[in-house]
C-alpha cells in the first residue's frame, strides 16, 4: 500500500511543481515569453519526477509494481477525469 501512494506521490508532486512555476512564479511574464515558461515548468516536472522514482528505489524498500501501478493510475485518472466530469 505505502509502494502504491509513493507512486501517486510521484506523480501529484511534479505537477504541483509546474503548476506552481509555471502560473505563481512565473505567470506575469509577457506574452512572447510564455511558451518559455511553459518549457521550463515541464523540463522542471521531467527533473523531478525522475528524482523522485531515484529516491524511491535507492532509499526504500518498495515493490516496483505498485508503485508504478500507482504513478501511472494517477496519471492516467488525472487526464481523463476532466473531460469525463465536464461531459455531464
Amino acid at each position: 500500500m505505502f509502494s502504491f501512494l509513493f507512486g501517486a506521490l510521484i506523480a501529484v508532486l511534479p505537477q504541483m511543481a509546474f503548476i506552481g512555476y509555471a502560473l505563481y512564479l512565473k505567470g506575469n511574464q509577457p506574452v512572447e515569453n510564455k511558451v518559455k515558461v511553459l518549457y521550463q515548468s515541464e523540463v522542471l516536472k521531467l527533473v523531478l519526477t525522475v528524482i523522485l522514482f531515484i529516491i524511491a528505489f535507492y532509499f526504500f524498500a518498495l515493490k516496483s509494481m505498485a508503485l508504478f501501478l500507482g504513478y501511472f493510475i494517477f496519471i492516467v485518472l488525472n487526464n481523463l477525469l476532466p473531460a469525463l466530469l465536464n461531459s455531464k
